[in-house]
């Protein structure tokens, strides 16, 4: 049971209830309690929780004091020696994402020692090596999907342009198209996704979203599926949905299992999962980490209904983590970005989480009024 007494329950309900005028100074005396809350008064899975609290409520930058308490906890309940497998794995997911190779690494050890999945321990491995700037070859697992071998030809020293979903008016195009491949995410067939201004008008490897795959299944005519050179599902149950259309298509190996909190959206995911293929180059464009979605441009039309992420954000997307992990491989220049991606990579995390506050925040403390009306 998550227990820090009455009185922030109740500084928290006011922040929430707090209008544009008086949301700051709420905002300070919540922040202000949260940093007089001593570690260990909670286990790090209710830190979470709380966290995941805060961000359902528009309270992001209240919601960071409490993961990194959570941060903290997990370290402490990962040195007793009867830590989980689970406790070790997060604590080693938080030691990676403040760039601690080397303890991340004694950690690993812990969890070879308590006889954790192989396979998963050989993907630490090399997910260690390649931040730590070994530049290891590719990781690869032909036994399970033997088209890995085929992308690896294609993509080892290779340059790729990945383009995200913002609309831009920048002049990209040209730029994406002179990549040795162009990545997309969730490509329907068509012109969609391919201006050649903005967005180049190759696609050469597309990521699919279970919720994507879907779609297509049941509302299109998936054979172009077959046009894609390399097809990316990131759920088993997508490739089973549309796996029959394509010859080279492939189940994305994510890192669901070590991440500390939910899971990686699908930039992330498509960075580390690039990455295992050894290329030369990535460079990302048209994506700037959720940003853009709160301001209507690219993810809704003006004067449309607001969304609110704030749910994905809590339950399946923890942004902190997204933008910790993207600035670890754009910090070890692992991957490059346009202009855009660039200027959010080098903010920092408080800033950036307040800017997605700013975005988002607003629609989640409105929403969570208007039920209590």
């Amino acid at each position: 049971m998550i227990t820090v007494g009455r009185a922030w329950w109740s500084a928290y309900a006011d922040a929430v209830a707090a209008d544009d005028a008086s949301y700051v100074a709420k905002e300070a005396i919540l922040l202000k309690m949260c940093r007089e809350l001593s570690v260990g008064e909670l286990g790090y899975r209710d830190w979470l929780e709380l966290y995941r609290i805060c961000l359902i409520s528009g309270l992001f930058v209240v919601g960071i004091e409490l993961r990194q308490r959570a941060e903290l906890a997990v370290l402490v309940e990962a040195e007793a020696d009867d830590a989980s497998i689970d406790t070790l794995r997060h604590a080693m997911s938080v030691l990676i994402e403040r760039g601690s190779f080397d303890e991340a690494r004694t950690v690993l050890n812990g969890l070879r020692q308590k006889g954790d999945d192989p396979d998963l321990m050989e993907h630490a491995d090399w997910l260690l090596r390649l931040l730590d700037s070994e530049r290891p070859l590719a990781y690869l697992r032909p036994d399970k999907f033997p088209v890995e071998a085929e992308v690896l030809k294609a993509t080892q020293g290779a340059s790729i342009a990945l383009v995200g979903p913002v609309p831009t008016r920048s002049p990209n195009g040209p730029e994406i198209d002179g990549f040795d491949l162009v990545a997309k995410f969730n490509y329907r067939g068509g012109p969609g996704g391919r201006d050649p201004d903005t967005q180049g008008s190759r696609v050469d490897i597309s990521y699919f979203n279970l919720q994507q795959a879907k779609f297509i299944a049941r509302k299109t005519n998936p054979a172009f599926i077959s046009d894609i050179p390399f097809p990316v599902f990131v759920k088993g149950k997508g490739y089973r949905l549309l796996g029959r259309y394509t010859t080279t298509g492939r189940v994305l190996m994510n890192l669901q299992w070590l991440l500390f909190d939910s899971e990686f959206n699908a930039g992330p995911n498509a960075i580390f999962d690039l990455l295992r293929f050894a290329p030369a180059t990535v460079k990302v464009f048209n994506t700037d980490l959720m940003l853009t979605a709160g301001r209507y441009r690219g993810y809704s039309q003006p004067g449309g209904e607001e969304i609110n992420y704030s749910h994905s954000f809590a339950k399946t997307h923890d942004p902190l983590m997204q933008f910790r992990w993207a600035k670890l491989a754009w910090s070890r220049r692992l991957i490059d970005g346009d202009e855009r991606f660039c200027e959010v990579m080098a903010s920092d995390e408080r800033d950036y989480i307040k800017r997605l506050q700013e975005g988002h925040g607003a629609i989640a403390r409105e929403n969570l009024r208007g039920r209590s009306q």
